[in-house]
Order: structure tokens, then C-alpha cells, then sequence
């Protein structure tokens, strides 16, 4: 074909076509040939929404357009978003387009499987995409990283145009990358049900269930009461997942989209490392879907191969890249109430031995003015055990433990308030507001402890 005058287009007005007959479920496609004029500039908007070079955009609005303006003539309405998807894949095979440069993804090690969603993706839509490990101790107090995500939220993508944070939202943007592959749905229906599945994914799946993986993996101290809540949560999730895959061999369709990605990624630490044979015995549908993804090249690209659970792992100490930071401020308050009480006990002592000499002088001086030996007794032994009883009362000992078991209450109240603000901080940085965050099940638990060990002051 000849060059057009348009700047780089490969094709001249006159371009092919495919026209694509919707009828229920089927989908035919035949070719024709259709003359078109001023289709450039639009060719370029089609084209670019692929991530694509000028050259091959006026290609792909040729395709989309001619389709388009034929289903109109022969319908009299336009054809739906399937029609559209089959043109777009006969661009990329007749132009022969190469990937598109998405951008470079951060991504936390110890968080990954958040990343591993866009880079999933990436496989399904052949999206070129670079990765790098964000080191949460060392780059977070870069100046240049808050600068570019404000938010200060990883995983991020960073691209030409600027920062794509939180992990749904990258994958989002990398399955569009390439919408003809039907990876956000085929329809505008459809699109709402992953959308829908996304959703679930992070508020009923991802928050309880990183509640009780986090302490396995060494991202958080373990609270057993709120492990206990999450477990139960997660069961109630994968009970809607089985209803659903009763019905359909995907989430969404029977092929898989962004919904499936997100999910695997989602639940793998649980299949890996909590999910034991009988925690997944009342959700076999589920347990073939997970298996059925992640034998699927994109999948093992990313995933590698992915042994099912024997026997629960435990919790473990926490990282120190995840340890609550110290709080000076606090450990002073609690040093400085012991150093006073310290202080108090030799004060103490002393006041306790002047009363004695006091209470032992009278009686002295009584038991001399009269002549009986037992009443003079009396009062010399009811005097000198007074004393005692106080002594024994302001002993150094108790003291001591007095004044150390405060601090150690303290100590234990500022440290599950530096927990409870980095739980909340991760449930931020996975999309909850700042209502939500209370309303974990896990901070709940932890804030009812504090009020516990405060009653305790």
C-alpha cells in the first residue's frame, strides 16, 4: 500500500476493514475493503490507547472505523465492545505492533504478590514491564520518592507521564494496556463485574486475610484473637468464590480477566502457607479454579510452581523493616516515674526509723514512773510492733517491684499503641479510609487491649 500524507501512517485512505457480525454469543469476522477520508487523526487517539507508535495508531483506526461505520449501515446501531476487540486483534496481527513500554514497577519483597497482579497481567496483554525492589527502611525517607508519590504508597508504577499507586489500580492500568485481549471484560457489563471482584478482592479477602499471613511472614506481631476473627472472615469469602465458580469456570465469564489475577494473587500466601487440606475441604470449585490459573503459563511465569499447603505455618518474630519505631519520647515517661519512686525509698527508711525511737522512748519513760511490770509490758510491745508494721509495709523490695512493674505496664502500653498505628498505616497503604482501618478486626482487638492495660495504671 502507498504512504499516505499523514506523517509516518503506513496506509493510504483506502484500508482494510473487518466487519464483525454480533449475534448472541457468536461472533463472525469476514473481510472488507472500505474507502475512508480524514481518518488519521483519529486512527492516532484509537491506536494510542493500544500504547502504540504513530504509524501503527493510523492502522488500527482504519480497522476500528471501517467496522464501526459498517455495522451502521447494515444494523442501523452501533456494534458492541466484542466487534470492536475482534478488530483490534486483526491490527496487531496484520500491523505487527510490539509491546508497549508501560513503565517501571516498585514493589515491596515481602508484599509482592501485590505487584505480581500488573505483572500477571503483563503476561496475559505481552506489556513490557520493568520491576524494582523497594526497600521500605531506606527509599521511603528519599526526598525524591514522596515527591513523585505523595501518598507514599508501594507497590507503584512509574511512568513517563508520572505515578500509577496503590496495586488494583496498576493492574487496572495494565490490562487496559491491551483491551481488545478482554482482560477488564468484553462488554460494559462485564467490565462492572470485575470491577465488582476487584473490589471484593481488597476489602474481603486481602484485609482479613493479611491479618492472619502477615505474622507468618514476619510483617506484623501476631494478635491470636483478631487471627481468630480473620480466619472466619476469609471462610465467608471463599464460601461467595465457590457460589460463583459453581457457575462459571472464571469469575467473570469463562475466560480469565483482571477478577481471576487479582484473586490467585491475592489468596496464594493462604493456599502456600495457611490453607491446610482441611481448611480447604468445604471449597473444592475454588481449589480447581486456583490450581486450573496457576498451571497456566502467565500465571507460572510470575508464580513459579505453586505447592499447596500440608500444615499451617507459624508466626514468627517481626522483621525489622516492619518492627514499630521507637518512641523516645515515651520511654522517658516511663523512666522518669521509677527514678522518683527510686529516689523516695532511702526518705522512706529514715522516716520509718524516727517513729520507732519516738514509740520506744515512751514506753521507756512510762515503764519507769509506774511500779506494775505488766503494765509497763504493754504498751513497750504494742509500741515496738507499730513500727515494724511500717517498716515492713515501706520494705525496699516491694518497692522495687512496685516501681518496676509500672514501667513494664509503661512500656507494654507504648508499644501496642506504636502496633496499632502500623497496622493502620498498612491498611492504608492497601486503599481502607481511615474508618475502615478502625474497623479491622485486628486494630478493634488491639484497641480493646490498650483500654485493657491503661485500666491497669
Amino acid at each position: 500500500m502507498a504512504s499516505g500524507g499523514h506523517g509516518g501512517s503506513c496506509m493510504n485512505d483506502e484500508v482494510i476493514g473487518a466487519m464483525v457480525t454480533c449475534s448472541g454469543d457468536t461472533t463472525t469476522t469476514t473481510t472488507t475493503t472500505t474507502t475512508m477520508s480524514g481518518s488519521s487523526t483519529t486512527g492516532a487517539s484509537v491506536g494510542a490507547a493500544h500504547g502504540y507508535g504513530a504509524s501503527a495508531c493510523f492502522a488500527s483506526l482504519a480497522l476500528l472505523a471501517a467496522l464501526w461505520i459498517s455495522q451502521v449501515i447494515a444494523n442501523g446501531h452501533l456494534c458492541d465492545r466484542r466487534a470492536a476487540c475482534a478488530a483490534a486483534k486483526l491490527v496487531h496481527k496484520k500491523v505487527g505492533m510490539a509491546p508497549p513500554e508501560l513503565g517501571t514497577l516498585f514493589y515491596v519483597e515481602e508484599a509482592k504478590y501485590k505487584a505480581e497482579k500488573a505483572l500477571i497481567a503483563a503476561k496475559f496483554t505481552g506489556s513490557a514491564l520493568q520491576t524494582k525492589k523497594f526497600d521500605p527502611q531506606k527509599d521511603a525517607k528519599k526526598p525524591d520518592f514522596l515527591a513523585k508519590n505523595p501518598t507514599g504508597k508501594v507497590p507503584y508504577l512509574e511512568t513517563e507521564k508520572g505515578c500509577i499507586f496503590t496495586s488494583n489500580a496498576v493492574a487496572r492500568y495494565v490490562a487496559r494496556s491491551r483491551g481488545d485481549l478482554g482482560l477488564y471484560g468484553d462488554s460494559f457489563d462485564e467490565e462492572g463485574s470485575v470491577d465488582t471482584w476487584l473490589d471484593f478482592c481488597l476489602h474481603e479477602v486481602e484485609v482479613p486475610l493479611m491479618a492472619w499471613v502477615y505474622p507468618v511472614l514476619g510483617m506484623m506481631e501476631e494478635v491470636p484473637s483478631a487471627t481468630k476473627d480473620a480466619q472466619e472472615d476469609v471462610k465467608k469469602a471463599l464460601k461467595v468464590m465457590e457460589g460463583q465458580l459453581a457457575t462459571s469456570a472464571f469469575l467473570v465469564g469463562d475466560s480469565v480477566t483482571l477478577a481471576d489475577i487479582a484473586l490467585v494473587c491475592a489468596l496464594k500466601e493462604g493456599f502456600k502457607r495457611v490453607f491446610d487440606s482441611n481448611f480447604r475441604k468445604p471449597f473444592p470449585k475454588t481449589c480447581q479454579w486456583f490450581e486450573k490459573c496457576c498451571k497456566m503459563q502467565p500465571f507460572k511465569a510470575v508464580l513459579g510452581e505453586v505447592a499447596l499447603c500440608t500444615a499451617p505455618e507459624k508466626p514468627r518474630a517481626v522483621l525489622p523493616a516492619f518492627a514499630p519505631p521507637a518512641r523516645e519520647k515515651g520511654d522517658k515517661k516511663a523512666e522518669k516515674p521509677a527514678e522518683k519512686k527510686a529516689d523516695a525509698k532511702p526518705a522512706e527508711k529514715k522516716a520509718a526509723a524516727k517513729p520507732s525511737e519516738k514509740a520506744a522512748a515512751k514506753p521507756a519513760e512510762k515503764a519507769a514512773a509506774k511500779p506494775s511490770e505488766k503494765a509497763a509490758a504493754k504498751p513497750a510491745e504494742k509500741a515496738a510492733a507499730k513500727p515494724a508494721e511500717k517498716a515492713a509495709a515501706k520494705a525496699p523490695g516491694q518497692a522495687n517491684g512496685a516501681s518496676s512493674g509500672d514501667a513494664d505496664l509503661e512500656a507494654k502500653i507504648t508499644d501496642l499503641g506504636n502496633q496499632i498505628r502500623t497496622k493502620k498505616e498498612q491498611l492504608k497503604a492497601q486503599g481502607l479510609s481511615g474508618k475502615k482501618a478502625d474497623a479491622d478486626p485486628e486494630v478493634k482487638a488491639m484497641v480493646e487491649q490498650l483500654q485493657q492495660l491503661k485500666g491497669q495504671r
